[in-house]
């Protein structure tokens, strides 16, 4: 998607293209769920919805395991926004790409996440601590490498590995999650981690903005990096259950 985007703008006519092809593209979404006949499972009694959503916010504010997941998700999540949120820069001062550049760039985080899930179907030996750390690990070095090296080739090699370790940890966390919370509140509890996750990714992208800003787009990245890597060792003291056996 975002290789095909970059393509179109730079020689296609543009970003309205994107956009209007976009909306198209929507278009056959719609065509497809209103096509959808689902089988309507026989519905339990519903909770009244305040009460069900404070019942399943006290779940989660007090279960440590809970806490605990949520806490290592912040963590990560706000100094690695660092490189999503400043990857038009890096595109464009730090590796003199276009549009179409920008794209490709983008398009390797993907292929590097589709990548980190096949992998991660393979590493039934590791522990989830073992692959939190080593994907971490692995994500603060590529953004190092990314900001200190300005070839374009090796941004897009570093970029598939950053993917691949992105997935991994956001995938792992999310799996966490779901193995953990009981079944009565676990919808209500990935909501909440939905959340979570989200206002992590707002807040780092603001702050790691206003820091290029204020200190340059190197610096940024290098600190954001930095960060990153500490998660990685709080991660040694702020374990996870190993749920290999649930």
């Amino acid at each position: 998607g975002p290789a095909i985007a970059g393509f179109v703008i730079a020689h296609l006519g543009g970003a309205s293209v994107v956009f209007a092809l976009n909306a198209v593209s929507v278009v056959f979404l719609a065509i497809a769920l209103l096509a959808w006949r689902r089988v309507n499972p026989e519905l339990a009694s519903r909770e009244r919805f305040v009460p069900a959503l404070r019942a399943g916010a006290r779940y989660v504010w007090h279960e440590p395991v809970i806490r605990r997941i949520m806490l290592r998700a912040i963590l990560f999540v706000i100094p690695a926004m660092a490189l999503w949120a400043l990857l038009p820069l890096i595109a464009s001062e730090h590796l003199g790409q276009g549009a179409d550049g920008f794209g490709l760039l983008f398009a390797a985080l993907g292929t590097g996440a589709v990548l980190g899930a096949l992998v991660l179907r393979r590493l039934t030996t590791v522990s989830t601590n073992g692959i939190l750390l080593a994907a971490t690990v692995l994500y603060a070095a590529t953004m190092a490498i990314i900001i200190m090296i300005p070839s374009f080739a090796a941004a897009l090699a570093t970029l598939v590995l950053n993917g691949l370790a992105w997935m991994a940890i956001t995938s792992t966390l999310q799996a966490e999650m779901q193995l953990v919370l009981p079944a009565w509140v676990r919808a209500r509890g990935m909501a909440i981690y939905v959340v979570i996750f989200m206002a992590s990714q707002t807040t780092g992208a603001l702050i790691w903005g206003l820091v290029a800003n204020r200190f340059g787009l190197g610096p940024a990245v290098l600190v954001a990096a930095c960060v990153v890597l500490a998660a990685a060792i709080a991660g040694l003291i702020w374990r996870l259950p190993e749920t290999g056996h649930l």
